[in-house]
């Protein structure tokens, strides 16, 4: 029986986690799952640490005034680590958090892996000393990522996007209806064109193949540090899959409602631009490797596990 700490401690993360939680047992029946989830990973088996939700801070007042709380949870989950409670760690996005559990997992000698991988391909490289050191598996979710940790020395392992099983293909055209209310992945569906900040929406947008337009104003004193500490060229993540500008960008002095509306206007009154829109999200679609993430992803944490384990003195020897 093999005993994981996995720790998801956001909602997307969460979602991610419980997927990757049953195909895991799939391949090991008898696997255990202790660690930081929510509901969704509770109804698939996992012993609940603490709730995701506990560990949701907006803001920078709001991180501040739970910095006690955090330091306690880290400080739980580190000792249960030190007790010899696990025989594999699984880590989900959370950089902040998750090095610092990843850290102890490695003292320990415990493989570690992290799937939904931090994006340090767009800000903090210097986090990638310690991925190097202290993960023993990293598995990717976008296209490009592999390229990227190519050149840190690491094999990034790439899997897709589970949102793609979020979205099923068959969903799109039954949700294009014009009836929407509070439903994110319907009014996506059913919008000619999507309007949205940079996000988890226009990743969406690309999955149904809905045409964008990405929206972005921070204060100028963030603007001057993100263009300071930002590697990449743009902020939607379907420019960044395609390496270009196939969702058109509006940043700060450029965003205005002036130029978002005659942009958009253009496109909409020319069907030949939707349809070539609508191509270059389908083929964004297309690179996130289709259905199926969290059972690539469960194959690769089985097989390297094994692997690791195998080894003459342990997945450190």
């Amino acid at each position: 029986m093999t005993r994981f700490l996995i720790v998801a401690g956001e909602v997307s993360g969460e979602i991610y986690g419980a997927r990757l939680m049953r195909e895991i047992r799939e391949i090991l029946p008898g696997a255990t799952f202790v660690g930081l989830g929510g509901d969704k990973m509770a109804r698939e088996g996992l012993d609940l640490l603490y709730h995701c939700r506990d560990m949701a801070a907006i803001g920078v007042v709001e991180m501040l005034s739970k910095t006690r709380f955090f330091m306690g949870v880290i400080e739980s989950v580190r000792r249960k680590i030190r007790a010899g409670e696990f025989d594999a760690v699984i880590l989900i996005d959370y950089p902040g958090f998750n090095f610092r559990v990843a850290r102890t997992a490695w003292e320990r000698g415990l493989p570690v892996f992290y799937y939904v991988l931090p994006q340090i391909w767009a800000w903090r490289r210097y986090r990638m000393r310690a991925m190097k050191k202290w993960m023993d598996t990293v598995i990717s979710v976008f296209p490009f990522e592999p390229k990227f940790y190519a050149e840190y020395g690491m094999t990034a392992h790439f899997v897709g996007h589970p949102m793609v099983d979020e979205i099923a293909p068959a969903d799109v055209a039954a949700r294009r209806v014009k009836n929407v209310t509070d439903d994110s992945h319907g009014v996506i569906a059913a919008s000619d064109l999507l309007i949205a900040k940079s996000g988890t929406s226009v990743l969406e947008a690309a999955l149904f193949g809905t045409p964008a337009v990405v929206v972005y104003r921070t204060s100028h004193v963030s603007y001057w540090l993100a263009k300071m500490l930002v590697k990449v060229k743009y902020s939607a993540i379907p420019n960044i899959i395609a390496g270009r500008e196939i969702v058109r960008e509006f940043h700060q002095s450029n965003f205005t409602p002036e130029r978002v509306a005659r942009h958009s206007l253009e496109m909409l009154g020319h069907p030949e631009l939707m349809a070539e829109a609508r191509r270059e999200m389908e083929s964004v679609r297309e690179k996130l490797a289709g259905k199926g993430a969290a059972k690539r992803a469960a194959a690769v944490v089985v097989e390297r596990l094994l692997k690791l384990k195998a080894k003459p003195g342990g997945p450190r020897g």
